[in-house]
């Protein structure tokens, strides 16, 4: 197991790509939030609040 990253370490670049790459591929806004959600739980990051879209 991983140990929680600092905000200073995760790389948001990467981040925004990887947002991007599955957002561009989804067909719904369901389908959006199911590709999403995974991708800030694997970089042991936490978002706080409701995405709004």
């Amino acid at each position: 197991m991983t140990a929680k990253k600092e905000y200073w370490q995760i790389n948001t670049a990467r981040i925004a790509d990887e947002i991007q790459t599955v957002a561009s591929g989804a067909r719904t806004e369901e389908d959006l939030k199911m590709r999403v959600e995974p991708i800030p739980r694997k970089c042991e990051i936490t978002v706080r609040g409701d995405m709004e879209l």
